[in-house]
């Protein structure tokens, strides 16, 4: 028996000192919310649990509630439409599933100091398309918002589709890998490794970074692993003499400006983030690249820090990759490592 009606239509819940409504379904029957306000609740404004049922939210508003706007944790398919998420106190939208998420016609905006969208989890078939994304239109610099933290698979649908705009921190690219080709083009602020996350490139897979893009890395902290880029497959950084591909820390306000936020409290140090390594079935084109303040070698287990890795730009390939007017600058290690078994076809 399905203890929840197939659609809960127009439910407000308003100004509780809990979340405004926690539905937890566990069952395989597929449900939906057909509008409703959550709105200044002490909690979450709307938190859905679930096995694999597929879910439908439709007309949605979330306002001003004390934790995350919307949270949605569940195995099954998610249908999100005409939701309006703001100005809640941490995060907006928070989605997490194994399958595929539909999203469309939704806004999401206005979470100062925290992240408006997060997809933590999804299929790599998912649609996110006439989504607005937006920070706060008025102060931008003074409001740190991140506009979204993605999933790798997901970075080039949600970028290419939607409506991303007036953030100086950038979009967060989590820690995963990427297993279908994509191409991430130059946007108004920079891509960011979240802290510790590691980007791997599927050995099926080609990611191709264009001319101007700045990807920035979280410098680690104690032991906490480095992150790198790890290419089992194949990676293009088609930059040019005028826009050359930057890797570089985020501390790094050089490039691409501040991105922390944190005016001129931090400063970019050798071995900020890891290297670009280049595994045995790699293969790479690489022209007009910057790569700076990388070569740390932390893993993660307790209790060594600050290690020096084998090099900011490594590679223990079949065959070397293709590079052109390649720059390494400020390496806690060595700045290039090239170990070949064979030739380039």
């Amino acid at each position: 028996d399905n203890p929840i009606p197939p659609t809960i239509a127009n439910l407000s819940v308003l100004d509780s000192q809990s979340s405004g409504a926690d539905f937890n379904v566990q069952g395989g029957f597929g449900w939906a919310i057909q509008g409703g306000v959550f709105s200044d609740n002490g909690h979450y404004g709307l938190r859905i649990r679930g096995g694999e049922a597929p879910v439908t939210v439709r007309n949605v508003q979330t306002h001003r509630n004390g934790y995350n706007g919307a949270n949605l944790e569940t195995a099954g398919f998610i249908e999100l439409q005409g939701l309006d998420v703001v100005e809640n106190g941490t995060d907006g939208l928070v989605l997490h599933t194994s399958d595929v998420i539909d999203m469309t016609d939704s806004r999401i905006a206005d979470h100062p100091g925290n992240i408006n969208l997060i997809i933590s989890s999804a299929s790599a078939e998912s649609r996110i398309r006439g989504n607005s994304v937006i920070a706060d239109d008025t102060v931008i610099a003074e409001d740190h918002e991140i506009v979204a933290s993605l999933i790798p698979n997901l970075v080039e649908e949600v970028v290419d589709n939607n409506e991303l705009r007036n953030t100086a921190r950038g979009l967060y690219v989590r820690n995963g890998t990427l297993s279908i080709d994509a191409i991430w083009p130059v946007l108004g602020f920079e891509y960011v490794l979240h802290p510790r996350a590691d980007l791997t490139v599927h050995a099926d897979a080609e990611l191709i970074l264009e001319a101007g893009l700045v990807l920035k890395a979280t410098p680690n902290t104690g032991h906490h692993n480095d992150s790198d880029l790890f290419v089992n497959g194949i990676l293009r950084l088609e930059g040019n003499e005028n826009a050359p591909v930057v890797l570089t820390s985020l501390s790094d306000d050089r490039h691409g400006g501040d991105t922390n936020g944190d005016g001129v409290t931090t400063d970019p140090a050798p071995g900020d983030w890891g290297r670009v390594h280049f595994s045995a079935s790699s293969d790479g084109f690489l022209e007009h690249a910057l790569i700076r303040y990388g070569g740390g070698g932390n893993t993660g287990p307790c209790c060594h820090q600050n290690v020096a890795g084998p090099a900011s730009l490594h590679v223990a390939a079949d065959r070397a990759p293709q590079l052109s007017e390649i720059t390494v600058e400020h390496s806690q290690s060595s700045g290039a490592l090239i170990n070949v078994t064979g030739g380039h076809d």
